[in-house]
C-alpha cells in the first residue's frame, strides 16, 4: 500500500513539475516576444524579427527553418502562432551537436582551434573579428588549453540558449527564480587580467565581467544574448498607410558607452554640410576614408558645432549621423553600420570592424537644414572704399571670413593646408588647386610651414577686392552663399560638425577623400541602403509591385518605396495627418515617381520638439489634379559659382 501511495505521489509530483515547466515555458516565450515586439498583440512582420524572437526563447533556428516557417506565414506571425512554433521546435540534440562539431573540426583532431572557429564564423553572413572570436573561445575554453573539446563546445551552445531564456525572464520578473538558470552548467570565462588563478575573484564574477564587455562591444552585430536597444517609437501598419508614434527619448543613458577611453587611439576631423545651390538644394558633405590596419572595437561620434556667425539654437538641433561602408576590390561597397543612438552631446555608434578600408559618409536628413529663398540681394556691405579710394573689406565680412576659415580648418590646427584650401575652392568655384596655383598662394600670402594663416586667408580676399573693384561685392556675396551664409552673413545653410573615431585595438587613419553631393550621391544611397537594411516592409495594396520600406527610431522616421515591376510607378504620399513633426519635403502631399526595379526616398520626418509626435503617411494612386506641378518651398538659385580667388594672380 505504501508502495502504491509512493507511486501515486511520484505521478502527482511529475504532473505538477510538468505543469510548472509548461508555465515557465509560457513565461519565457512571452518574455522573448516582448523583448523584440512592443506587445503580444503586435505580429511579427519580418524574418529578422522571427529569428530574434526564437533565439530569445532559447531556440537555434536554421535559415532553412526560418524560410520554411515564413513561406507558410503569409507575411505575419502572431504571438500565439509563435508560442506554438517554439513548443514544436525541438531543442538541439546530441547528434546535431556532434555533426556541428565535426563540421567545424576541419582537421578531425577532436578539437576546435581558433583558426577553425574563425573560418566558420567568417564564411557566411555578418563577419566577426579575430578579437570577437578570441573572446568566444576564451569564454568556452574551461581548461584553458586554447582549443575546444566536444564537452566545452556543447556547454557553450546549450548555455547560450538557456542564458537567453534566463535573461528575458529575469528582465520581466526580477524576483522570479528561473528554472533555466540551473539547467546547464555555466561556461567558464576568461579570468580578469588582474586576477591570477586562485585569486579572490570568483568565477561567476569574472564571467559577468567578461559578458558585460562582450555585450557592450557587439553593437555592430547584436547577438541573441544581447538585448537590442528598446525604442519608445511605435509603428502601426494600416491599409496602404503607416503610423509612427514617438515620445521624447532618454538622452542620459550611457550604458552602451565605453567606460573609459584611456588607452584608446583617437583620430578626428571637422567637416560641414552645405546646401548645393545648383543641384536642387541637395546636401553636400565631406566624405572620409577610414583605414584600420587590424580588426578593432570602434567608438564613432559626430556632433554639430557652432561658429560665431551661425544661429546657435537651431544649429545645435540639426540632426547629424554617419554611414560606414566597407570598401572592396570592386567598385561596390557594403553598408556595415550607421549611427542610430544619441546622447545629450552627440550621435554615436559602437561596434567591431575588421581590418580594411572604410568610407565614412556623414549625413543629415535636412529636416532642420532647409533651402532658403536665394533671391534676396546682400544686405551687408562686404567691401568699401577708404579715404584713399582703395577697396577694403568691411568689418562684418572680415569676421565672416574668420568663420569660413574655422570651418575649412578640418584638422583644427589654426592653419589651412593645401587639401583644406582645395575643399574651399571646390565649394566656391568648382576649381581644384593645382601645383602652380598653390605655389602662387604660398609666394604671395602669409604662411607657416606651407600652410595658410587666418591673416593670409583674409588678405587673399582683400587682394581680390582690390583687383575686381565694384564687382567684388557680388562675387563675395555669391561665394558666401555657396558656403552656407545668407545675405546677413549668418550661417543658416551650413552645419559644421566634429567627427571622432576611437579605436581600441589599433591605430586608425582618417582623412577627407572628396565632397559628396547630388541626388544620386553617397548620402542619398546611404539612406536607401540603411532603410532597406532594416527590412521592415509594408505592402501597398492599391498599387501592384510597390513595396514600402520603413525605418523608425526615437529620433526620426525615414521611408522609401521600391518598384519591383518593369514599368514606372507614379503615386502620392499624403502626410497631412502627421502631428508635431517636421519633414524634409515640407509638404502634406508629395508626388512620387519610382523608376522600374529601383528604390526612391519618400521623406524623412522627425519630432518638432520634445512632446509626443506622430508621423502618418498614406500612399495612394495619383488623383486627377495631382499632375499639376507641386509648389516648392524654395526657388533654385540663379547665382553662379564665383570665380576662383586665385584667379587674381593670373
Amino acid at each position: 500500500m505504501s508502495s502504491r501511495k509512493g507511486s501515486l505521489l511520484s505521478e502527482r509530483s511529475f504532473a505538477s513539475s510538468k505543469r510548472q515547466f509548461t508555465q515557465d515555458d509560457d513565461i519565457a516565450y512571452k518574455a522573448a516576444y516582448l523583448n523584440v515586439m512592443e506587445s503580444t498583440d503586435e505580429s511579427i512582420h519580418t524574418r529578422q524579427e522571427l529569428t530574434q524572437v526564437l533565439q530569445y526563447a532559447g531556440k537555434n533556428p536554421t535559415g532553412k527553418q526560418i524560410n520554411s516557417i515564413w513561406s507558410k506565414s503569409a507575411g505575419a506571425v502572431t504571438f500565439s502562432e509563435f508560442c506554438k512554433l517554439a513548443k514544436e521546435m525541438k531543442s538541439t540534440s546530441k547528434n546535431q551537436l556532434i555533426t556541428a562539431f565535426k563540421k567545424i573540426d576541419i582537421n578531425g583532431d577532436g578539437f576546435i582551434s581558433e583558426s577553425e572557429l574563425y573560418r566558420v564564423l567568417t564564411s557566411k553572413g555578418e563577419k566577426m573579428t579575430h578579437s570577437e572570436i578570441r573572446k568566444i573561445l576564451d569564454m568556452a575554453d574551461a581548461n584553458k588549453d586554447g582549443k575546444l573539446d566536444y564537452e566545452e563546445f556543447s556547454a557553450m551552445v546549450l548555455s547560450t540558449s538557456n542564458e537567453c531564456k534566463t535573461f528575458n525572464v529575469q528582465k520581466m520578473f526580477p524576483n522570479r527564480t528561473d528554472p533555466y538558470s540551473t539547467a546547464q552548467k555555466p561556461v567558464p570565462t576568461k579570468r580578469s587580467s588582474t586576477a591570477r588563478p586562485g585569486s579572490a575573484m570568483s568565477r561567476s564574477e569574472s564571467e559577468d565581467t567578461t559578458r558585460e564587455k562582450l555585450n557592450s562591444q557587439s553593437s555592430s552585430r547584436p547577438s541573441s544574448a544581447v538585448a537590442p536597444r528598446k525604442e519608445k517609437v511605435a509603428l502601426q501598419r494600416l491599409d496602404d498607410a503607416i503610423r509612427v508614434q514617438g515620445s521624447a527619448p532618454n538622452l542620459k543613458s550611457t550604458n552602451d558607452h565605453p567606460k573609459t577611453l584611456k588607452g584608446w587611439n583617437h583620430v578626428h576631423s571637422k567637416g560641414c554640410f552645405f546646401t548645393d545651390l545648383e543641384e536642387d538644394s541637395t546636401t553636400v558633405s565631406h566624405i572620409y576614408k577610414l583605414e584600420l590596419p587590424f580588426a578593432s572595437n570602434v567608438w564613432l561620434t559626430i556632433k554639430p558645432y557652432v561658429v560665431s556667425g551661425s544661429e546657435e539654437s537651431r544649429k545645435s538641433n540639426v540632426d547629424v549621423g554617419a554611414f560606414i561602408y566597407r570598401e572592396s576590390n570592386t567598385d561596390e561597397s557594403t553598408l556595415v553600420a550607421f549611427t542610430e543612438s544619441k546622447d545629450e552631446q552627440q550621435w554615436y555608434w559602437r561596434g567591431d570592424l575588421r581590418s580594411g578600408t572604410y568610407k565614412v559618409i556623414p549625413f543629415t536628413t535636412g529636416c532642420r537644414l532647409k533651402s532658403r529663398d536665394l533671391g534676396i540681394s546682400g544686405d551687408f556691405q562686404l567691401t568699401r572704399k577708404d579715404q584713399n579710394g582703395e577697396y577694403q573689406l568691411s568689418r562684418a565680412f572680415r569676421s565672416a571670413l574668420g568663420d569660413v576659415f574655422q570651418i575649412c580648418d578640418l584638422d583644427g590646427n589654426g592653419f589651412l593646408n593645401r587639401n583644406e584650401f582645395n575643399w574651399y575652392q571646390m565649394m566656391t568655384s568648382d576649381e581644384e588647386v593645382d601645383d602652380e596655383a598653390w605655389q602662387i598662394v604660398l609666394d604671395n600670402l602669409e604662411v607657416e610651414n606651407d600652410e595658410i594663416t587666418k591673416e593670409g586667408f583674409v588678405k587673399l580676399h582683400l587682394m581680390q577686392a582690390q583687383e575686381d573693384g565694384d564687382e567684388a561685392q557680388q562675387e563675395f556675396a555669391d561665394m558666401m552663399k555657396h558656403v552656407g551664409f545668407n545675405s546677413n552673413l549668418q550661417l543658416d545653410q551650413g552645419c559644421p560638425f566634429h567627427l571622432n573615431v576611437y579605436t581600441k585595438d589599433c591605430k586608425a587613419s582618417l582623412e577627407v577623400s572628396h565632397l559628396g553631393s547630388g541626388k544620386d550621391s553617397e548620402i542619398a544611397s546611404g539612406f536607401l541602403d540603411s532603410i532597406a537594411q532594416k527590412n521592415v516592409t509594408h505592402r501597398v495594396n492599391c498599387i501592384d509591385g510597390l513595396v514600402w520600406y520603413i525605418y523608425a527610431s526615437d529620433f526620426r522616421t525615414s521611408t522609401a518605396l521600391e518598384n519591383k515591376t518593369a514599368q514606372t510607378i507614379r503615386c502620392q504620399a499624403d502626410c497631412s495627418m502627421s502631428k508635431n513633426c517636421m519633414t524634409l519635403k515640407g509638404k502634406n502631399v508629395i508626388p512620387i515617381q519610382v523608376l522600374p526595379y529601383s528604390k526612391t526616398l519618400v521623406d524623412h520626418a522627425m519630432p518638432l520638439n520634445q512632446d509626443e509626435w506622430i508621423y502618418h503617411c498614406t500612399v495612394t494612386n495619383p488623383t486627377s489634379n495631382s499632375n499639376r506641378k507641386a509648389s516648392t518651398s524654395s526657388r533654385r538659385s540663379n547665382s553662379r559659382k564665383t570665380s576662383s580667388v586665385v584667379d587674381l594672380f593670373d
